[in-house]
């Protein structure tokens, strides 16, 4: 996760938890809204030119979270809180065809 202080148009710092380093760099936004984000902060986090990422707003930080990570965290997530259930999507399909069975459509 990349976050960033945004204050006067200007990012002050990054925290990289992944790393367990912080590493501090200053930008600014362009006219555009675009905001470079340095060479060695991408390096350290391996992000790459076209990765998606999510967005977000904590009080007064900006938080960028790489989307497919982000995903894979949310299954992994998923995953283990229904390991060994039967998965949701199937038992709506059994509750179907019981309440097909009871109206006498099968």
């Amino acid at each position: 996760m990349v976050k960033g202080l945004l204050t006067d148009f200007s990012i002050l710092s990054y925290n990289t938890n992944m790393t367990k380093q912080t590493l501090s760099a200053t930008t600014k936004m362009e006219p555009n809204g675009r905001v470079i984000i340095p060479a060695s902060i991408r390096q350290s986090l391996g992000i790459k030119p076209g990765m998606t990422f999510i967005v977000t707003i904590k009080k007064d930080q900006i938080i960028l979270e790489d989307k497919m990570k982000a995903w894979r965290e949310l299954q992994a997530y998923f995953t283990k809180a229904y390991k060994g259930k039967k998965s949701l999507s199937q038992e709506l399909i059994e509750d179907r065809r019981k309440e097909a069975i009871r109206e006498g459509y099968a």
